[in-house]
């Protein structure tokens, strides 16, 4: 059970465009400013609150978030990925902020 994003990922591999991390105990999105090619990301089921660390990944088209622990609160984070111009994808099922129910019209 992998607890956090290892910085090492990245600069053993740049050019990753897909990365699955789901299933872990990963509490925090980190270390992967580096992967400028990353395409797709799944982080289900996992243990993150909020969005974060993906400011740089600029051609990430789609984020899987199923069954984390994002709250209301972390769902105001998701304005951090403005900047991702690129993604089409935002899976938030499972969470409780996927309980809100203006929470689609909202992201």
């Amino acid at each position: 059970n992998i607890e956090s994003i290892n910085r090492a990922l990245t600069r053993m591999c740049p050019e990753l465009e897909i990365v699955y991390l789901q299933h872990n105990l990963i509490s925090k999105i980190e270390n992967l400013r580096r992967l400028r090619d990353l395409d797709y990301l799944n982080l289900a089921l996992n243990n993150i609150t909020e969005i974060s660390g993906l400011e740089r990944n600029e051609k990430l088209r789609k984020l899987d978030l199923t069954v984390n622990f994002i709250d209301l609160d972390g769902l105001l984070t998701i304005e951090r990925l403005r900047v991702n111009h690129q993604l089409e994808e935002l899976y938030l099922v499972g969470n409780p902020c996927a309980e809100f129910q203006g929470c689609r019209l909202y992201v």
